[in-house]
């Protein structure tokens, strides 16, 4: 058994990871059975540890060099607008694949060594193509499930080597990782029956693909209920040229 299909920590979402990971019909349909499952959506805002002056370095997939990509989330906020959600700019749209920490515990020299590490463990990776595909939500969130998961999940454990490598822990296990394209945040508790009622005809909108060359290490932050971020480091996957993107 592939380890990710053990049973993960509950602060998983969805607690269990689908049955198959490279069939995209069977990877939405597990994540919007769980999402069906939720009576209500919590405040995404008011995760403990966060504040206005808050920083932590992540490992982040971003979708910018693909506008087919925006243009599906658009579509997908849409009925949620004024609706207690934050809709996420389309140059806000990321994929999470790892926390590494905090700027007081990790230093630039550890950033660097870190990036170093990263290019040998993602530089053996083969680019590859993902789906995004609507449209399903979690306990805080209305978000696009992703297909195939083998690739991010390979990545996530590339990353998290790297990270261990360096003498950094903060990186949960592959086990736990539930890779997802997030397209608006709750504000506020919000009864899950009507925003599935909202959101479930855009479940026949066609997915959409685009192609992941690289990864990014950057510097996040909150900025008036939007995540903006700062690009420490971007690392290439096997046989890409990275792309350059400037700093938000």
């Amino acid at each position: 058994m592939h380890p990710v299909q053990q049973a993960a920590r509950s602060a998983a979402f969805p607690v269990e990871a689908p049955p198959s990971l490279t069939d995209p019909q069977v990877i939405a349909e597990h994540e919007w059975a769980a999402f069906a499952a939720l009576p209500g959506l919590g405040n995404h805002w008011q995760r403990p540890g966060w504040g206005p002056d808050t920083r932590r370095y992540y490992w982040f997939l971003t979708v910018d060099h693909a506008p087919k990509i925006a243009e599906l989330a658009r579509r997908c906020q849409e009925p949620l607008e004024g609706d207690g959600f934050d809709i996420v700019p389309s140059d806000g749209l990321h994929v999470t694949i790892c926390r590494v920490g905090d700027p007081h515990e990790i230093t630039e020299r550890t950033l660097d060594d870190l990036a170093s590490a990263a290019r040998l463990r993602c530089g053996a990776l083969p680019a590859f193509d993902l789906q995004a595909i609507p449209v399903a939500g979690s306990r805080g969130a209305v978000r696009m499930s992703l297909a195939p998961w083998e690739p991010l999940l390979a990545l996530h454990r590339a990353v998290g080597t790297a990270c261990r490598e360096v003498g950094i822990d903060k990186p949960h296990p592959t086990q736990d990782f539930r890779p997802h394209l997030g397209v608006a945040y709750c504000n506020q508790e919000t009864d899950a029956a009507g925003i599935r009622k909202t959101i479930a005809k855009l479940r026949t909108l066609q997915p959409q693909q685009f192609t992941v060359n690289e990864v990014q290490l950057v510097e996040l932050r909150r900025e008036n209920r939007v995540y903006r971020w700062d690009v420490k480091h971007t690392v290439p996957l096997h046989s890409a040229a990275p792309r350059t993107k400037a700093s938000t």
